[in-house]
C-alpha cells in the first residue's frame, strides 16, 4: 500500500510532500495512494485536510473520501494517481483567473492569496501570464491583470 503521511506537515509543507510523492507514482495505469493528512484537533477537519483536498479538487486528481462508500476514515483520503504530473500552483491558477474576472492589480493578487506562499503565487502568476490566459493592460495609472 503506497502512503503519504502529513502530520506535522504545514500546509505548503504537506501539498508539496503530496505533489512529489504523487508524481513519483505517475504511471500509464491508475493506482491508490493513501494521504494521512489526521482528522483535525478541532473536530471539525483539520486545516490541512480541508486544504489537501480543495488542491486535489481543483487540481483536477479523483479522490475518496469518508463520505464515500469505502475504507476511509476522517484521517485520510484516498487518492487515484492518475497518468499526468500535477504541481503545487496547479489549484492556485484557477483561483488566480476567477478573482481576475474583473482586473486586479498584482499586488491585490499577491495579497489576496498570499497563504499560499509567495513563490506557489508567484509560479502561478507567472504560468498563466505564460500561457496567455491572464494578460496585462493599463487602467488609468494603474497596470492591472484580467482573466483572458
Amino acid at each position: 500500500m503506497m502512503e503519504v503521511d502529513l502530520h506535522g506537515l504545514t500546509v505548503q509543507e504537506g501539498l508539496a510532500t503530496l505533489v512529489q510523492k504523487y508524481n513519483s507514482f505517475v504511471s500509464s495505469s491508475p493506482c491508490e495512494l493513501w494521504v494521512i493528512h489526521g482528522y483535525g484537533s478541532g473536530g471539525s477537519g483539520g486545516v490541512l485536510k480541508r486544504k489537501v483536498r480543495a488542491f486535489l479538487r481543483s487540481a483536477g486528481v479523483s479522490f475518496f473520501t469518508e463520505r464515500d462508500e469505502i475504507r476511509c476514515n476522517l484521517g485520510q483520503t484516498l487518492v487515484i494517481v492518475g497518468s499526468e504530473k500535477i504541481h503545487v500552483a496547479q489549484g492556485l491558477e484557477q483561483n488566480i483567473l476567477d478573482f481576475c474576472a474583473v482586473p486586479k492589480t498584482k499586488e491585490k493578487i499577491f495579497s489576496k492569496f498570499h497563504k499560499s506562499g509567495v513563490d506557489v503565487v508567484q509560479t502561478a502568476f507567472n504560468s498563466l501570464v505564460k500561457s496567455g490566459l491572464l494578460r496585462e493592460k493599463q487602467k488609468g495609472k494603474y497596470r492591472v491583470w484580467e482573466r483572458v
